[in-house]
């Protein structure tokens, strides 16, 4: 009983901070995030000073993703190769060997961004009130706050004394168990059996724990550190964007003043969502006769109808999409006999099923998507229209 009682608590607290260093690292990034979208968003329209906004813009970013990557590198197990971060090149070198050879980067960081903007108020590239201007610095603040919080939870494991008691407590249960089992149980396979299972499943649960204490090394279970840092520099990028930068024009005429409601496929402003790789591959989907997915090992995704034609983004008749979360890579031809995929039939565990007129989306494995060759995949499930 002690022995349960204790695994539990170990499972217990290595769950949460699992959880807890998961919410943290992307509360760090949404608050970073957020405040350099703002800083954009505030910096001045005039034509006068267009090349120092352009630097203010380009100097924020850089050292937002250098922060970012300082947080993390800071709580994290990961090689060093693994990480990218947007060229810091044009910043000062003497300034980037101090940085490289201090101990506190993020502290580091974190005051030089706020110099910046106090520097891009002077000059007038931030031409906004400094009550409106605080919500960057209180954004600044509590991402540095839920980093250190992220520090705790990597510098300071479940205390040892819970560990050793409860790896002896196992060590004992392991021989105890199977003695008791052979003199108490007059049945020889059932007391086997619920011997086994009594100390399997406690060895397991431990082990288990263990493998969440500390999520952020390179185990397949553990947090995808590196991907989190390509999220936040994809997101700088697209804030640098010139079109994302400005609203778009919008033509106003009385008959708007009635709010309709649109479909999503039908106006094109289809899903966007992508999954961290290793944790979810395709988002689950409703039933419907018209549509399915298929996936396998490759990773790409090959979308065409059934009747020879495509199915998405307005091609040609005689062209599909193959496609990666969402990515356009490359066109394949739906007629041609060798990279013709599953267009009537969908191989389920031997048997098949006929598909009707709507599109097929099939995972190619082994050359479906890009050469002749394989055509078989995983069925995920249907999508409606």
């Amino acid at each position: 009983f002690v022995l349960g009682v204790l695994i539990v608590f170990r499972t217990n607290q290595a769950y949460s901070r699992y959880w807890e260093g998961a919410t943290l690292l992307l509360q760090v990034r949404g608050e970073w995030l957020n405040a350099t979208s703002s800083l954009i968003a505030f910096c001045t329209s005039e034509d006068s000073l267009r090349d120092e906004k352009v630097r203010f813009q380009h100097q924020l970013v850089r050292l937002m993703s250098m922060l970012y990557c300082a947080a993390l590198q800071n709580v994290a197990l990961v090689l060093d190769e693994q990480m990218e971060l947007i060229d810091f090149e044009g910043l000062d070198p003497g300034s980037i060997k101090y940085l490289k050879e201090c101990g506190e980067r993020c502290d580091v960081l974190c005051h030089w961004i706020r110099r910046l903007v106090v520097e891009g108020m002077a000059t007038g590239v931030i031409p906004v009130p400094p009550p409106i201007l605080t919500r960057v610095f209180q954004e600044l603040s509590r991402g540095i706050v839920n980093a250190k919080d992220v520090q705790k939870i990597a510098e300071f494991p479940l205390p040892f004394p819970y560990t050793q008691l409860i790896v002896v407590m196992l060590i004992v249960q392991s021989i105890v168990t199977p003695m008791l089992g052979a003199v108490q149980g007059s049945n020889p396979v059932l007391a086997f059996i619920v011997t086994f299972v009594s100390v399997f499943v406690l060895w397991c649960m431990n082990y288990v724990a263990a493998e969440l204490e500390q999520p952020f090394g390179e185990d397949f279970n553990d947090l995808p550190i590196p991907k989190m840092m390509a999220g936040m520099n994809e997101r700088l990028e697209v804030l640098m964007q010139e079109q994302a930068q400005r609203p778009p024009f919008f033509e106003f005429h009385a008959g708007m003043h009635q709010l309709k409601l649109v479909n999503c496929q039908q106006k094109g402003y289809t899903s966007t969502k992508s999954f961290v790789e290793g944790f979810c591959k395709v988002r689950s989907v409703s039933p419907s006769p018209s549509r399915a997915f298929i996936r396998s090992s490759s990773n790409m995704m090959l979308l065409l109808s059934s009747d020879g034609g495509s199915a998405a983004d307005g091609l040609s008749a005689t062209s599909g999409n193959v496609s990666s979360r969402g990515r356009l890579l490359s066109p394949v031809s739906s007629r041609s006999p060798s990279k013709r995929v599953a267009l009537q039939q969908l191989e389920e565990g031997g048997g098949s099923r006929e598909l009707g007129g709507g599109a097929l989306v099939f995972d190619a494995d082994g050359g479906g998507g890009g050469g002749g060759g394989g055509n078989r995949g995983a069925f995920v499930g249907w999508i409606s229209d």
